[in-house]
């Protein structure tokens, strides 16, 4: 769904969602914003090692 790219000494860390992979996954808008919401808290929690769930307490479960 997405790539995550830590900092460098000459860049900062990078999210990247993969949009048509993103879309292709949903059925709705409601489906898509919400994946869109894990996606980008699954690679912050990644890059600031914590789980998910220490960001997000709702994280997964509205669906």
């Amino acid at each position: 769904m997405g790539a995550y790219s830590p900092a460098t000494p000459d860049e900062g860390p990078v999210i990247t969602l993969y949009r048509r992979v993103v879309e292709q996954a949903c059925g709705s808008r409601e489906e898509l914003q919400d994946l869109v919401h894990d996606v980008v808290v699954e690679y912050t929690a990644e890059m600031l090692g914590v789980p998910p769930e220490s960001l997000d307490p709702v994280y997964r479960r509205r669906y």
